[in-house]
C-alpha cells in the first residue's frame, strides 16, 4: 500500500507528501529503511524535482529496486561488485555473508549496482545469470525487482560483458571476497584487477585478515594468501575489516615488499558493522528473574584458532570447583574435523556442555535472548563479528583484550581477558558468572552502545569511493588570483568566468584561497575582506566559502596558482614566483584576438599580448575555453622560435560551460505574433572587431528587401568615439533601431524576454559566450559561420552565416523575419540544447590540474610491527625469498634459451641462497620443456608454465608475480649475462639498502642466429656498448634518466625492487601496440611517473649483451616519432637534466628522417594516425641540429603534401614558420 502510494504521490509531484509518506513506509517496513531514505533525499532533492517532474520511481510491489530506475543522475557512477565465489558457494560463510549484506545495503542505498562473474573464455568480467541473482538474494542477500533482473542473462542466453568505461566516470569494481579463494583454476586477483583496469574500472578490496600467515593450522595456504596479499598493492582502494587487520597489511606491504611508497593503493580500514538481520536491536532489558539452569552462549565455528576448547576446558574446571552449578556452556556451529574427538571427549564427561551444531535462525534468536552472556574466546581474528552480535543482542561477551577483538569490544558492553592464557579466561569466565551485577553493567553498555549498521557502513564505503574518485585527492591548496575582477566595477566576461568557476571550485569542496598580486613586491598576498565582498556580486562565491591563507613557505607539490584573468606583463614574474615556491600554475587562455588583429588594436596592445601568450608557454597547465583559441595558441607557439616541449601535453581545450549562473534559464520560445513587429536584439560592446557597422548596413538593405516590420535594439558602451559616431549615424537613420549604452541586468532581461532573436556579428571571439546568453533566454541567434562562434553555434538554434559579408547577413535577416517557422524551428533547438555546468566545467579543471603529473604517497597506516624480523616473528607462515631473481621469459626460442641457460649455469655452478632462476614459458610449441629439464633438478631454479598464451608483456605480469626475490631482473631468452656482473650485483644490493633500481649499461650484438654462437666468451667480447662505458653511480632515478639512450624501455637493463617490479609489469597495457606509452613501454612510464625521486644505483660498464634484432619493426616509425621524444618529455616534465636528455633528441634526429620518409611513403600497419608532425616538431624545434636538418625535413614534407598524406595536413609555412 505504501510503495504505491508513493509512486502516485510521487509522480503528481507532491514531494512533501510522498516524504511523509516514505517515512510511515520505514517505521512499518525497517528492513526497507534505505528505500525509504532514498525517496527522502530524492524528493528533496531540487535536482530530482527538475529532472524528473512527471515521473514516479520504480515502485513495484514491496521491492525496493531502485537502483537503475530513470529518476536518478544518468551520469552517476556505476558499482559492479565481484561475487564470484559467493553465487557458487553451497554454504553462507563470513566473507559470503559480508558479500550479500553489503551488496543489499549499497542496492537499497540508490546506487547503480551490477553483480559480476569471472568469464574464463574471454578472460573478462560479465554480468551473472537471473539464476545466479537469485542465489545471491538468499541469506538476506539483494532482491532485484523482476524488471532489474531482467538487465541480466537468462542462464541459456549469452555472456553479458562489461562496458567500457572510463577513470574519469568513477566507476567502481568492489571485491568484497577473497580472490584466490576460488573454484577457477587459477587465483582470481590479478585477473580481476587486469579485467577492472580493461573496462575502465577502478578496483576497491575488502580485506579481511592475514591470519594464514599467522597460525600453524593454515600453513597450507599461506603462500597463496601471501601472494593475494602481494596484489592488492594494485588495486586502487583496500578496505581492511579492522584496524589491527590494517596495520597488518601495511607492515606486510611495507616490510616484505618494501612497498613504502607509491601511486598506492589507498588503504583505509572500514570496520564491519555489527547489525544482525535476525532480529531488531535489543534496547531494553526484559526484567525477569534468574533462571534456574543459566547458560552461556559460545557461537562461531570451532576451529584451533578460535580457542573453544579452551572454553571448554575452562568451564569444565569450573564445573569440578563447583560440581552443584547450574550454569551450562551451549555451542553453536560447525566444528573443524581435527578437534572433533576432543570436543566430544570433554561433553562425555561433563553434561553441563553441549555441543549444538547448526541451528536455524529462529533457535539462534531464542538462544542468543535467554542466555546470561556470551564467549569468544578467539586468539586471533580479523574482526570478531560474534562480539558484536552479541552485543546486537544486549548480552554481554567475554572476548580477547588484544588485537580487532580488543577493537570491536571498546564501546562498551564486553569483559576482555588474554585469551591466550587459560588462567586468564578462567577467571573472566568466573567473573561473568557468579557477578550479576557485573553481567547488568555490561548488558546496560551493550544496549547503549553505537553499532553501525549495514547501511551506514555502505554510506561510508560510498563516501570513500567518492574521494578517491575526486581529482581533489591529488590537489592541495588553490591560490587563486582575483586582483582585477576585485577592482572592476563590471562584470565582464573574464570577470565572470573568474567569478563562476571560483565558485564552482568552491562548491566542489576545492581548498579554494583568494590571493591578489603584488605588482610592487612582486609575491602573491591575501585578498582582503573588501576584495571578497566585491567579488560575492554577480552570483559569485560566497565569502565564508574562502579557505584561509595559508603562507606559501609551507606549500607542496600538491598545490597550484591558478589564473583565470587576463595577467599580460605580470605573467612572467607570476610564474617565477611560482616557481621559486614550489607552487604549480594554471591560466585560463581567453583569446588570442589582440594579437591577430592587429590592424584594430595598437601595436603595443598586440605586443603585450604576444608576450602574455609567450609567457604562458612556462606555465605546467593552460585551459582554452575553446578549441579555437587552443589551436590559435598552439599555432602560436609552433611558429616561435622558443623551446616548447610537451605543449601539446600542457595546454588542453577547456570549453567554457553554457550555464548563466543565477539567470533563470528560459524552457518555452517565445510565440511570435504576426501583427507585431520582429523584434531583433544585439548584446555587445560596440568595437571594431564586433562589426556592428556591417550588421547596421545589413539592416538597411534587409528593410529594403523584406515587407515584414522589425525592430533592433543594440545593447553595449562605446569605448571609440570615431565609431561610435558612425554607428549612431547607422542607428539614427534606421527606422525602428536604437542604441542603449548603459543599463542594468533587469532592463537587460526585459529585451531578451521580448526580442523574438538576436544577432551577434562579430568577427572573431575566443568563445561566444552572447551567443550562448541568447540561446539560455530562448532566442535563436544570428551569428558567424567560422572560429569561435561556430563551435559554440553548432550544438543547435543559431543561424549560421559569413558576418564578413553585409548581403549575407542581410539575407539571413530577410530569413527570419519572413519565416515564422524557420524562427520557431531555432527556438525550438535552442531551449532544447543541453549547456555544460559550471560544476561540471570546475571538474573538469580540477581533473587537468590532478592528472598534470601522478603523485606518489606513504602507504598503509601505523603498526606495531616495525621490522623485518618483527614480520616474520609475527607472521612465521611467510616464506623469505631470496635477495634476487633472474628471470627469463620465453616464447618459442629454445636455441637462445639453451644457449641463455647454459650461460647462467657456468656463472652460477652452484647455486647460492641469495639468488632464484626462474624460466617463465608463455606455452612454448617448440622443446623449451625438454631444454629446461636439465636444470630442474638444481634448488635454485623454477620453470613455469602458462595454461595459455598471455602476449609479450602480459608474461612479464605473470614472470613478476611467480618471482619471490626482493629484486627481480626479467631478461629475454637471448640477452645473456657478462661474467662478474651476478657478484657485482649482490655486492651492489646487499651495500646501497633500499635501493629501488639498478640501472645497467649493455652491449650489444645484431647476430639473431643463436646456431652460430659455437664460442660463447668470443660473442660475449665482440658486443659494442650502447653508448658511454664509465664508473658507477649513485642517486636517484632522475639522476640516472638520461645516462642511457634506453629511457628505461628495455626490461634487461632494470632490475626492479620487488614492488617496483610487480607494479612495472602490472599495468594495464591494453590498446593497439605502441599507441600510447604503456602499450609499448609500461616499464617507462612506471618508472618516470613514479619512480624518480627513489634511490637508484648506475652501473656504467656493460653488464649483458643483448640482441638488438627485434620483432617489433614494424612498429619502429611509431617508436621513433612518437613513444621515444615522449620518453624523452615525461623525463623531463619530472625533473631530468634538460640539457642530458638533448643529447639523446640529437641523437635521434638521423633516424626520425629515416622513418619520416617511410610513413609517408609506405604506412601498411596504419602508424601514421598515431603520429603528430606538429607536436614532434614542437619537441625538438629547439635544437639546432634540428634546425640544420628543418631543409631535407620541409622537402619532404612538401612532397607528402603534394601526395594528399593525411598526415602532411598543416600547411608548410605554418609548420616551418619558426625556423625562417
Amino acid at each position: 500500500m505504501h510503495a504505491s502510494r508513493i509512486r502516485d504521490l510521487v509522480s503528481k509531484g507532491s514531494y512533501e507528501e510522498a516524504i511523509l509518506c516514505a517515512l510511515q513506509y520505514k517505521e512499518r517496513y525497517p528492513q526497507f529503511s534505505g528505500y525509504a531514505d532514498l525517496i527522502v533525499q530524492l524528493c528533496g532533492s531540487r535536482t530530482y524535482r527538475q529532472t524528473t517532474p512527471a515521473r514516479a520511481p520504480n515502485v513495484t510491489g514491496s521491492i525496493p529496486a531502485l537502483h537503475r530506475t530513470s529518476n536518478l543522475d544518468v551520469s552517476q557512477r556505476n558499482l559492479y561488485i565481484y561475487v564470484e565465489h559467493t553465487v557458487s558457494c553451497p554454504v553462507n560463510t563470513g566473507i559470503q555473508r559480508v558479500v550479500r549484506r553489503l551488496s543489499d545495503a549499497l542496492l537499497k542505498s540508490g546506487e547503480q549496482v551490477s553483480f559480476v562473474k569471472w568469464d574464463p573464455s574471454a578472460k573478462a568480467l560479465c554480468l551473472l545469470n537471473q539464476d545466479e541473482v537469485a542465489y545471491l538474494g538468499n541469506w538476506n542477500g539483494p532482491q532485484l525487482s523482476p524488471s532489474d533482473i531482467a538487465e541480466y542473462p537468462a542462464p541459456d542466453e549469452g555472456i553479458r560483458h562489461l562496458p567500457r568505461h572510463t577513470p574519469d566516470d568513477g566507476c567502481w569494481l568492489i571485491v568484497p571476497e577473497v580472490t584466490h579463494i576460488t573454484f577457477q583454476p587459477e587465483p582470481m586477483t590479478l585477473p580481476v584487477i587486469g579485467a577492472g583496469q580493461r573496462s575502465g574500472l577502478r578496483t576497491a578490496f575488502i580485506f579481511y585478515d592475514a591470519t594464514p600467515l599467522r597460525r600453524p593450522e593454515l600453513t597450507d595456504m599461506a603462500d597463496a594468501h601471501a601472494m593475494y596479499m602481494q596484489q592488492l598493492m594494485l588495486a586502487d582502494l583496500v578496505l581492511p575489516i579492522s584496524h589491527w587487520v590494517s596495520a597488518d597489511l601495511s607492515a606486510y606491504l611495507r616490510l616484505a615488499l618494501s612497498a613504502k611508497r607509491g601511486p598506492g593503493p589507498h588503504i583505509e580500514a572500514l570496520p564491519l558493522p555489527g547489525e544482525s538481520h535476525l532480529t531488531p536491536r535489543v534496547r531494553v532489558c526484559e526484567q525477569q528473574q534468574e533462571p534456574s539452569e543459566p547458560y552461556f552462549l559460545s557461537v562461531g565455528s570451532i576451529l584451533p584458532h578460535k580457542n573453544q576448547i579452551a572454553l571448554v576446558q575452562a568451564f569444565e574446571r569450573y564445573c569440578l570447583d563447583n560440581p552443584s552449578t547450574a550454569w551450562r556452556l551451549l555451542l553453536v556451529g560447525n566444528i573443524h574435523g581435527e578437534l572433533h574427538a576432543q570436543l566430544m571427549e570433554i561433553i562425555q564427561r561433563n553434561n553441563r556442555i553441549q555441543f549444538l551444531g547448526d541451528v536455524d535462525d529462529e533457535q539462534l534468536v531464542q538462544l542468543y535472548s535467554d542466555a546470561a552472556f556470551t564467549a569468544f574466546p578467539s586468539v586471533i581474528e580479523g574482526f570478531g563479528l560474534p562480539i558484536l552480535e552479541s552485543l546486537w543482542f544486549g548480552k554481554p561477551c567475554l572476548c580477547a583484550d588484544f588485537g580487532a577483538m580488543a577493537e570491536v569490544a571498546h564501546g562498551g558492553g564486553c569483559l576482555g581477558v588474554d585469551t591466550k592464557d587459560a588462567k586468564a579466561l578462567f577467571r573472566g569466565m568466573v567473573a561473568l558468572i557468579e557477578d550479576r551485577s557485573l553481567r547488568e553493567e555490561l548488558a546496560s553498555q551493550a544496549r547503549a552502545r553505537h553499532i553501525d549498521t549495514w547501511h551506514g557502513y555502505a554510506g561510508r564505503l560510498k563516501t570513500m569511493l567518492t574521494e578517491q574518485s575526486s581529482s581533489l585527492a591529488h590537489i592541495g591548496v588553490i591560490y587563486y588570483v582575483i586582483d582585477q575582477t576585485a577592482h572592476h566595477e563590471g562584470n565582464t566576461g573574464i570577470q565572470r568566468v573568474t567569478r563562476s568557476l571560483a565558485r564552482a571550485l568552491l562548491e566542489l569542496g576545492a581548498h579554494l584561497v583568494p590571493a591578489c598580486w603584488s605588482c610592487e613586491r612582486q609575491t602573491l598576498e591575501p585578498a582582503s575582506d573588501v576584495d571578497l565582498a566585491h567579488l560575492e556580486k554577480w552570483n559569485g562565491p560566497l565569502r565564508r566559502l574562502w579557505a584561509p591563507w595559508k603562507p606559501l613557505d609551507s606549500s607542496g607539490p600538491f598545490d597550484w596558482m591558478v589564473v583565470a584573468e587576463v595577467t599580460h606583463l605580470q605573467t612572467q614574474q607570476m610564474i617565477d614566483f611560482a616557481l621559486s615556491k614550489a607552487l604549480r600554475c594554471a591560466w585560463i587562455f581567453h583569446d588570442a584576438i589582440p594579437w591577430k588583429l592587429t590592424d584594430m588594436y595598437p601595436p603595443e596592445a598586440s605586443e603585450a599580448h604576444r608576450d602574455y601568450m609567450l609567457a604562458l608557454n612556462r606555465a605546467h597547465k593552460v585551459f582554452a575555453t575553446s578549441y579555437y583559441t587552443c589551436n590559435d595558441l598552439t599555432s602560436f607557439l609552433t611558429r616561435q622560435a622558443v623551446r616548447v616541449g610537451e605543449i601539446h601535453k600542457r595546454l588542453v581545450s577547456c570549453v567554457l560551460p553554457g550555464e548563466f549562473s543565477g539567470m533563470p534559464r528560459v524552457s518555452e520560445p517565445k510565440v511570435s505574433h504576426q501583427k507585431s513587429p520582429v523584434r531583433i536584439l544585439c548584446v555587445g560592446t560596440v568595437e571594431p572587431r564586433k562589426n556592428h557597422e556591417r550588421l547596421l548596413k545589413a539592416m538597411h538593405l534587409a528593410l529594403l528587401e523584406t515587407k515584414v516590420p522589425f525592430e533592433i535594439t543594440l545593447v553595449g558602451g562605446a569605448p571609440f568615439a570615431d565609431l561610435a559616431e558612425r554607428v549612431q549615424l547607422l542607428v539614427d537613420t534606421l527606422p525602428g533601431a536604437q542604441w542603449l549604452k548603459g543599463i542594468g541586468d533587469s532592463e537587460l532581461q526585459q529585451l531578451y524576454r521580448s526580442a523574438d532573436f538576436t544577432v551577434y556579428p562579430s568577427i572573431e571571439e575566443g568563445f561566444g559566450l552572447p551567443i550562448l546568453e541568447s540561446l539560455w533566454n530562448a532566442k535563436p541567434c544570428l551569428c558567424g559561420d567560422f572560429g569561435a562562434m561556430r563551435e559554440v553555434a553548432e550544438g543547435g538554434g543559431c543561424m549560421m552565416v559569413d558576418v564578413r559579408d553585409v548581403q549575407q547577413i542581410a539575407n539571413s535577416i530577410c530569413k527570419l523575419v519572413d519565416y515564422p517557422e524557420v524562427l520557431a524551428r531555432l527556438g525550438d533547438e535552442a531551449v532544447a540544447r543541453q549547456f555544460k555546468t559550471w560544476k561540471e566545467y570546475g571538474k573538469e579543471v580540477l581533473h587537468h590540474l590532478a592528472s598534470e603529473r601522478h603523485y606518489v604517497a606513504d602507504i598503509g597506516t601505523p603498526s606495531a610491527i616495525t621490522t623485518p624480523t618483527q614480520l616474520y616473528a609475527q607472521m612465521p607462515n611467510l616464506s623469505r625469498g631470496p635477495l634476487l631473481s633472474i628471470c627469463i621469459s620465453t616464447f618459442n626460442r629454445e636455441a637462445w634459451l639453451s644457449i641463455n641457460l647454459k650461460n647462467l649455469v657456468r656463472l652460477l655452478p652452484q647455486p647460492l641462497p641469495e639468488i632464484e632462476l626462474l624460466v617463465c614459458d608463455n606455452t612454448s610449441t617448440d622443446n623449451t620443456p625438454e631444454i629446461v629439464q636439465p636444470y630442474l633438478g638444481r634448488s635454485d631454479f623454477r620453470y613455469e608454465r602458462n595454461s595459455e598464451n598471455v602476449g609479450m608483456l602480459g608474461n612479464l605480469k605473470v614472470t613478476a608475480n611467480h618471482a619471490r626475490g626482493q629484486y627481480i631482473w626479467i631478461l629475454g631468452d637471448d640477452d645473456l649475462v657478462l661474467p662478474g656482473t651476478i657478484e657485482r650485483l649482490l655486492d651492489i644490493l646487499s651495500t646501497h639498502k633500499g635501493t629501488s633500481l639498478v640501472y645497467l649499461n649493455y652491449a650489444y650484438t645484431r647476430n639473431d642466429k643463436a646456431e652460430e654462437v659455437q664460442d660463447l666468451d668470443k660473442f660475449l667480447g665482440e658486443a659494442s656498448p650502447i653508448g658511454p662505458v664509465g664508473p658507477d653511480k649513485a642517486g636517484t632515478v632522475r639522476d640516472m634518466c638520461a645516462m642511457s639512450e634506453n629511457f628505461f624501455t628495455a626490461i634487461y637493463c632494470l632490475i626492479f625492487r620487488r614492488d617496483h617490479a610487480l607494479r612495472a609489469y602490472s599495468q594495464n597495457t591494453s590498446g593497439q601496440p605502441f599507441s600510447t606509452m604503456l602499450s609499448c613501454i609500461p616499464t617507462t612510464y612506471h618508472v618516470l611517473h613514479h619512480m624518480m625521486d627513489e634511490p637508484a644505483y648506475w652501473m656504467g660498464q656493460p653488464q649483458l649483451v643483448v640482441n638488438l634484432n627485434v620483432s617489433w619493426m614494424k612498429y619502429a616509425p611509431l617508436w621513433i616519432l612518437e613513444r621515444l621524444p615522449e620518453a624523452f618529455d615525461v623525463a623531463e616534465r619530472y625533473g631530468g637534466n634538460p640539457s642530458q636528455i638533448d643529447c639523446w633528441r640529437v641523437n635521434l634526429i638521423p633516424s626520425i628522417l629515416h622513418f619520416l620518409n617511410e610513413i609517408l611513403d609506405s604506412d601498411p600497419e596504419g602508424n601514421a594516425q598515431h603520429v603528430s608532425l606538429q607536436r614532434l616538431i614542437n619537441r625538438f624545434k629547439h635544437l639546432p641540429e634540428f634546425q640544420a636538418a628543418i631543409p631535407s625535413l620541409s622537402s619532404v614534407y612538401l612532397r607528402a603534401q603534394e601526395a594528399r598524406h593525411p598526415l602532411a595536413t598543416f600547411s608548410a609555412d605554418e609548420l616551418f614558420a619558426s625556423f625562417q
